[in-house]
């Protein structure tokens, strides 16, 4: 898109011209010009993150002092309250909408990525908007949140929702991959990360691990499920993450 086009299309997505739902579409522009001020200061915070995470793999899960609140990792079906705690991959904290890009892009199973969560799709809406048409803001509307933010027709509220749950993301824990065995060519994979949890109030970096997701690749996935068995069992593979991450936090929480 050209920066003409892009212009056009913050004008019309922010004055509601041109579109079939003008109501709607003001309604939205006047709710991203009323975060994008609080997005880009968490922006500002994950660009301090961003050169902090240490080169080291951790030797052991542990925190260096207790956390609260407790963490509460939602998990990638996102469905129900969101929580406080997500994951993001650790090269892309200066540039979380970067993978909303890589979302949008065809699939490359052969590198190992999370799925973006409320503060990373809050983070791209903001600084995005400006390149997106009424349509393709609605598309990206359409991602699947919480139970409210599925019943949600109207695009302010879905937006708003989105918005409300991104900020209120306390815990980011950036993984970064240390290994991974992608699902080709065999039907199974893994992956490990290392990862640091980031306490984006206090600005500290309170606890490490090591976190392991693996498939088994079993061809149940065929029976049961449409689609590209690679596609499949990478998603299991970020399931199975997502389930191991957790495991650990829960352990750190009964430590509190």
């Amino acid at each position: 898109m050209t920066a003409a086009m892009a212009a056009i299309s913050l004008a019309v997505l922010l004055t509601g011209c041109d579109t079939d739902d003008g109501n709607d579409t003001s309604a939205t522009g006047n709710l991203l010009r009323e975060y994008q001020p609080r997005y880009e200061a968490v922006r500002g915070v994950l660009d301090g993150f961003a050169s902090r995470v240490p080169e080291a793999s951790p030797t052991a899960p542990v925190c260096d002092r207790q956390v609260a609140p407790a963490f509460d990792l939602a998990g990638g079906a996102r469905l129900g309250d969101p929580g406080n705690t997500e994951l993001v991959m650790a090269d892309q904290l200066a540039t979380p909408e970067e993978a909303l890009r890589a979302e949008a892009s065809p699939a490359d199973y052969t590198r190992f990525s999370v799925t973006p969560g409320y503060l990373t799709h809050g983070l791209g809406v903001s600084r995005l908007s400006s390149s997106m048409s009424p349509g393709e803001l609605a598309n990206f509307l359409g991602y699947s949140g919480s139970a409210a933010m599925v019943n949600a027709q109207d695009q302010p509220t879905r937006l708003k929702l989105l918005l409300d749950a991104g900020l209120g993301v306390r815990y980011l824990v950036a993984v970064r991959t240390v290994r991974y065995e992608p699902a080709t060519p065999r039907p199974s994979g893994s992956v490990t990360v290392d990862a640091y949890v980031l306490d984006l109030a206090k600005g500290d970096i309170p606890c490490r691990f090591q976190a392991t997701g693996a498939s088994p690749g079993v061809m149940v996935y065929e029976q049961s499920r449409p689609g590209d068995l690679t596609q499949l069992v990478y998603e299991d593979i970020q399931n199975h993450l997502g389930i191991a991450v957790d495991d650990v936090l829960t352990r750190f929480n009964g430590q509190r």
